[in-house]
């Protein structure tokens, strides 16, 4: 199953460009080996797809902070 980013429907409806630009390597890494955390280039992704959220943190200090979650929508 193919995701992509809901912003419309998240708490944020910005998510910056570099985030965005590593988001599609984070959650094809996330789908291809059954794990629901990735760290690409210091921002860490956590998916859970069971309520169709990601939490995304610039950092390791943002990430244990809760980050920004946003919600996920399936890609048409």
């Amino acid at each position: 199953m193919k995701y992509e980013l809901d912003l419309e429907n998240s708490r944020f409806n910005y998510i910056t460009p570099t985030q965005k630009k590593y988001f599609d390597l984070a959650l094809a890494y996330a789908l291809n080996n059954d794990i629901n955390s990735v760290k690409v280039n210091r921002i860490y992704y956590s998916f859970d797809f069971n309520n169709r959220e990601v939490l995304i943190a610039k950092g390791k200090k943002d990430f244990n902070n809760n980050g920004v979650i946003y919600k996920l929508k399936e890609a048409k």
